[in-house]
């Protein structure tokens, strides 16, 4: 008996240290992976520029229409690559635990209302309202933020009806939080509201991305101590919607 009971215990040491042997292995792995993907995203990004910049001088230089339209086609393929780099390069900090949060103070208004103008000229058929009440000013990443409100109201753009209105609201009226809402028409089916923000989704990549946009969005706001959802309401629009914690005082009424 006593046999037996050691032969169990030693087998189930042996299994523990090959278990821990091939965890470190997939560690290392996946540490190098996320090292390649970090230097081939930046590698791209210089011969990348040089392919904007060239389509931006034949659009500039060239009377021959085909030329031109060829030349849009290359810009914009080129700023969706762009795109894909850069959320490329933010899973791989995320994922290597090296995203950097600077927090600084800022108005959340303002900052919107820039984003909003960049996706208009990007989408001049958009029809985005921006709804603003009380005080917009917190502590946050003005980046991170830009890259969260862009994202969300680009994706409600691209996925709500044309003829209806995407609306971006923003409630500076608690003292402790901002509240975000985006919505637009439409609904979410369950299973997609279930992996709404896991990276690599193959809703969004169908769409002609890579799928990583929504865990961005919620690994950013993570990092400022909030939390994004998406939900389908009553009068069918899709909201996502998430507070921002302030992280200073709120300004009086006067």
């Amino acid at each position: 008996m006593l046999r037996s009971k050691v032969a169990v215990f030693v087998e189930l040491f042996e299994q523990r240290r090959a278990l821990a042997q091939t965890v470190g292995e997939l560690q290392r792995v996946i540490a190098l992976n996320e090292a390649m993907v970090a230097v081939l995203t930046h590698d791209l990004r210089t011969p990348l520029q040089a392919m904007m910049a060239g389509a931006d001088l034949i659009r500039r230089k060239s009377a021959d229409s085909g030329a031109r339209n060829a030349a849009d086609g290359i810009r914009s393929s080129g700023q969706r690559m762009n795109r894909m780099i850069a959320q490329l390069l933010d899973f791989s900090r995320i994922r290597s635990g090296s995203l950097r949060i600077d927090k600084a103070p800022s108005d959340l208004g303002a900052l919107c209302a820039t984003v909003l103008d960049e996706i208009r000229q990007a989408r001049p058929d958009a029809h985005i309202q921006l709804h603003t009440e009380g005080d917009l000013n917190a502590s946050f990443d003005p980046d991170r933020l830009m890259q969260v409100i862009a994202n969300l109201v680009t994706n409600a753009v691209q996925h709500g009806a044309p003829d209806q209105p995407v609306e971006l609201r923003l409630d500076g009226t608690r003292a402790e939080v901002i509240a975000v809402e985006v919505s637009n028409t439409g609904t979410l089916p369950p299973a997609v509201r279930e992996r709404l923000f896991e990276p690599f989704r193959t809703s969004s990549a169908s769409s002609g991305g890579l799928g990583l946009g929504l865990y961005i969005v919620a690994q950013f706001l993570e990092a400022h101590g909030g939390q994004v959802q998406g939900r389908s309401s009553d009068e069918g629009r899709t909201v996502f919607s998430f507070s921002l914690p302030r992280g200073l005082p709120m300004a009086s009424a006067a």
